[in-house]
C-alpha cells in the first residue's frame, strides 16, 4: 500500500529555496506551486 506525507511548510525569509532543498531530500517528491504572502500591507503611495 503506498503512502503520501503532504507537509504545511512555513518560512519566514526565502520560502522558495527552503522548499527546493526540502524537495531534493525525498525521491519522487514535488512541490505544489507556492503560495506568497506578504505580512506587511502595500505602503500607500
Amino acid at each position: 500500500m503506498a503512502t503520501s506525507v503532504r507537509p504545511f511548510l512555513m518560512f519566514e525569509g526565502d520560502a522558495e529555496a527552503a522548499v527546493n532543498f526540502y524537495v531534493s531530500l525525498f525521491s519522487d517528491s514535488d512541490a505544489d506551486p507556492l503560495i506568497l504572502r506578504n505580512r506587511r500591507p502595500p505602503q500607500a503611495l
